[in-house]
């Protein structure tokens, strides 16, 4: 039987606390585990983190989608694509702001070519690529990574750039990278990478896997009840729920319900209270 743990609980906890902006709350809310050392980090590139001490361990946990900058990062896929150029033309100063993202690209190409990575979220890595010179440049330790959503694509890009790494935990994270770049991420990570994905949330489901994406590490998959399985992908649980309305009567307004987008994004978001959501799924399997 597969349970979760007490790391698996404390990423859970830290990746919550990293959607905050008080610090004194954060500090109350991690003093359970005895954090020291919290700090919360904010970089120009829209990617926001926490680091902290736990007895010798020292943890990153990267905050996932909130607000416009985070939308562009997840729409930014493939080096500028047609939807994120629409976004781009409506700002002002959009032509500058065009250039000067054109120059970003081609030097991000350049270390993305060095690394040898062929097929590589663009978005995730700039911030993963960010973060990994900050923590650099400001001599950080990390041996446990963590983060949600938005967040957990860009740590299993960011693992590539650290060393010293004892685990990998992520929940709900989309995918990071082509083949390629699973196969040099399991290589090295596999063994300690603990990737969370709920039944019905639908964001570990992009990009497709048409668009020659892949997840990395070992898939743990919450069912509907909230019970831990082992499983690298899970698209029964949307293909059920379309069988049962019966697809061919499936009307657009349906995928818009408000009920049914309720549905979708309390399966996705970090809330202990909502019922089977991460949290408590972390929490009641560890018994």
């Amino acid at each position: 039987m597969i349970r979760t743990n007490l790391i698996d609980k404390i990423a859970v906890d830290l990746c919550d606390n990293a959607y905050l902006d008080d610090m004194t709350k954060i500090k109350d809310n991690l003093d359970q585990y005895g954090a020291y050392n919290v700090e919360l980090h904010a970089l120009n590139t829209g990617m926001e983190f926490i680091t902290c001490n736990i007895n010798d361990d020292s943890w990153l946990a990267i905050r996932g989608t909130q607000g416009h900058q985070d939308i562009i990062t997840d729409l930014d896929m493939s080096k500028m694509d047609f939807f994120l150029k629409k976004i781009i033309a409506k700002k002002k100063k959009g032509a500058q702001w065009f250039d000067e993202y054109q120059n970003e690209v081609k030097r991000i190409d350049k270390v993305r070519k060095e690394m040898k990575l062929k097929r590589i979220h663009f978005g995730f890595f700039k911030g993963a690529e960010s973060i990994a010179k900050y923590v650099h440049k400001n001599n950080i330790r990390v041996t446990h990574l963590t983060g949600h959503s938005l967040g957990g694509g860009v740590a299993h890009i960011l693992a590539l750039f650290l060393r010293e790494l004892e685990s990998i935990i992520t929940f709900g994270a989309p995918r990071s990278g082509g083949i390629n770049f699973a196969k040099r991420y399991n290589k090295k990570y596999k063994k300690i990478t603990r990737r969370f994905f709920n039944y019905m949330d639908i964001v570990p489901k992009v990009p497709l896997r048409i668009m020659f994406y892949m997840h990395v590490g070992t898939g743990l998959f919450f069912n509907k009840n909230g019970k831990l399985k082992k499983r690298i992908e899970q698209f029964r649980d949307l293909f059920n729920w379309c069988k049962k309305k019966k697809l061919s009567q499936i009307d657009i307004k349906d995928i818009f319900d408000k009920n049914t987008k309720n549905k979708l994004m309390n399966k996705h978001i970090l809330d202990g209270r909502i019922q089977n959501g991460y949290i408590q799924n972390i929490n009641k399997n560890m018994f």
